[in-house]
């Protein structure tokens, strides 16, 4: 055991903590603002939102609680796009036999 009295260590940890907070913020936010960037410029801005958003959601309930619904809306439009594919495929090999 360390030889600092328990006041001191507990606020050693609540520092560590609220820099760790703040350190989470200040990245996501910027990497949410790059990602609303690329949303006009070239580049993957919805993945970039996707991952300040997750970075974000380590901290925040609202960010995780985002992160979610935007991960489920985001796998239904992709299961969505998967199926239409394949009735194209299918429909496209139908037609050659």
């Amino acid at each position: 055991m360390t030889s600092e009295p328990r006041e001191e260590r507990t606020l050693g940890r609540w520092f560590q903590q609220a820099a760790k907070r703040t350190v989470v913020t200040v990245l996501g936010v910027a990497v949410l603002i790059v990602g609303v960037a690329l949303l006009v410029l070239p580049g993957p801005g919805w993945a970039v939102i996707f991952a300040g958003l997750a970075l974000l959601a380590t901290e925040y309930d609202w960010a995780h609680r985002l992160y979610t619904r935007a991960k489920a809306r985001s796998k239904k439009i992709y299961d969505g796009a998967k199926d239409k594919v394949a009735a194209r495929r299918q429909a496209r090999a139908d037609r050659s036999r």
